[in-house]
């Protein structure tokens, strides 16, 4: 699990995997003994079993959901907004440590800053993202 994720990498990611299953459909559509046509057709078969065709579906679902998911949009872990939202005060408002940076409430204020964020589910995680 990553503290946060960039839809661009992730967009890299969704880009390289759908590289490798054309791969794989060009192996398909040029097979032309019975031999190729089994060994293409297994090793299709072999890939929709993989992880990298669970990853695709769920890159593919997620990029519907987010709103600029091409222009970069920063997924932010559940377990690490606090801490998120430590250094997003700090870079707004100038806070840093001492008073009354270490008396706030962290979870509290992360709490009230997710009213601004839209939350998603990839691999079993739960992210925040800024709603546009």
């Amino acid at each position: 699990m990553a503290d946060t994720l960039d839809t661009r990498d992730l967009q890299d990611t969704f880009d390289e995997i759908i590289s490798e299953l054309d791969c794989l459909q060009s192996d398909v559509d040029e097979a032309n003994t019975d031999e190729e046509i089994e060994s293409a057709d297994a090793a299709m078969l072999d890939w929709e079993d993989s992880e990298d065709c669970i990853k695709l579906n769920e890159l593919q679902a997620i990029s519907e959901e987010i709103y600029g998911w091409q222009d970069g949009v920063t997924l932010i872990h559940e377990d690490f907004f606090a801490d998120y939202a430590k250094d997003f005060a700090e870079a707004v408002f100038g806070l840093s440590d001492g008073w009354p940076y270490n008396f706030i409430d962290w979870d509290s204020a992360a709490e009230q800053l997710k009213i601004d964020y839209t939350n998603c589910e990839y691999q079993g995680e739960t992210y925040y993202y800024r709603a546009s």
